[in-house]
């Protein structure tokens, strides 16, 4: 029995969908493919001949890779062309369709990332991937003009898909579909439960990693990273803040004012960032109410331009994480003396801004005064 198989459906007549680097993915045209053999065997005198039991290994085989381990692994190779409509059309989840060649390099670069992302499927989508060397009548179907090329196919429809080599961007906006269509993305009332609840958990002062678990969650779909990105990440600053990690609170609320610096506007996230430094300045009183800073500021006191008193200041304070007074006494060591025990001051001064980050407000700030200081 012969049955013609059509992988067109509406979303292959919108040219829109299938649009990336400015090409165009057209539909599939019919292709006949034998449908999967039934178990028939032959048996005589109450035995299984030879003949009889290597088909029954045969047909066991083509059962198990295409009835289970083609429906239970994320990521399946096409090993025969009569696979075709029961690994990929009739799959009961949406399909990632790797269309590629060995001999492809930008084939071999993408393929990796594809399996990447389809070990993260949960069992919610699969990919399939096809070499078109292998099935010349299938890549003649699926009109593949040029490698790699993808489709996501869900319902014996094509929704989504690209040819040829992407940005990060386009790729990333192209998995938001297919976790979308597998049901992977979270409705929108869940994302704002998860986001009252963590809110809950933040201004309770309870469960914080689970609160950060929550926000962690959000930011790693690129749909509410975009959305929600500049009260997620503001969150997090408080989080950071209460458990004393002042070195990542001020990373977020650096980050807020670069990155999501239209959102920094929001009365709530407003809230939030001022919340969070409140509770730094409290923590850098606490922190500056220390007998050994006192003992140090006191000799400080009776010999200001000392550049060894100031540099073991700011060398415990480093060590108590108060890096923005370290950096200032060190700024004061390089205007007693810039070359001071072979630029010591300089040396330390670079080893805090290389532990903040190059992206940290106190690196951007401190290299500027460095560099009009020295030149």
């Amino acid at each position: 029995m012969r049955k013609g198989l059509q992988l067109l459906g509406s979303a292959f007549k919108n040219n829109s969908i299938f649009r990336r680097n400015n090409k165009l993915i057209s539909g599939l045209s019919n292709i006949s493919i034998n449908q999967l053999p039934k178990f028939q065997f032959s048996q005589g005198d109450g035995k299984y001949s030879e003949e009889t039991m290597a088909k029954l290994k045969q047909q066991a085989q083509q059962f198990y890779e295409t009835e289970v381990k083609s429906k239970d692994t994320p990521i399946y190779d096409l090993q025969k062309q009569d696979e075709w409509q029961n690994v990929v059309l009739d799959s009961p989840i949406p399909v990632v369709l790797d269309c590629y060649a060995d001999w492809c390099q930008p084939c071999q670069k993408l393929t990796p990332i594809l399996e990447q992302q389809a070990a993260k499927s949960q069992g919610k989508w699969k990919l399939v991937k096809l070499n078109i060397d292998k099935f010349p009548q299938l890549a003649t179907a699926l009109q593949i003009q040029s490698i790699p090329t993808v489709y996501l196919i869900s319902n014996k429809n094509a929704i989504d898909g690209f040819v040829g080599g992407i940005d990060e961007a386009e790729l990333n906006a192209f998995f938001e579909t297919v976790k979308q269509v597998a049901g992977l993305t979270p409705q929108e009332d869940d994302v704002k439960d998860k986001l009252a609840l963590a809110s809950t958990f933040i201004e309770n002062d309870t469960k914080l990693n689970e609160a950060k678990a929550i926000i962690q969650s959000l930011l790693d779909n690129e749909i509410y990273k975009n959305k929600y990105g500049g009260r997620l990440i503001s969150q997090l600053s408080v989080i950071a803040a209460k458990e004393g990690n002042k070195q990542d609170a001020l990373k977020y609320l650096n980050e807020i004012r670069t990155k999501y610096s239209e959102e920094a506007k929001d009365e709530e996230i407003q809230l939030l960032m001022k919340k969070a430094e409140d509770i730094l300045e409290a923590l850098k009183k606490k922190l500056s109410d220390d007998p050994e800073i006192d003992r140090l500021k006191e000799l400080i006191e009776k010999n200001p331009k000392n550049p060894q008193l100031i540099f073991n200041l700011a060398e415990y304070q480093v060590k108590k994480n108060l890096h923005e007074d370290a950096i200032e006494n060190l700024f004061l060591i390089i205007q007693i003396d810039r070359n001071w025990e072979n630029k010591k001051a300089n040396k330390l001064l670079i080893d805090i801004f290389s532990q903040l980050g190059a992206a940290h407000t106190l690196t951007i700030q401190g290299r500027k005064k460095l560099q009009k200081l020295l030149y």
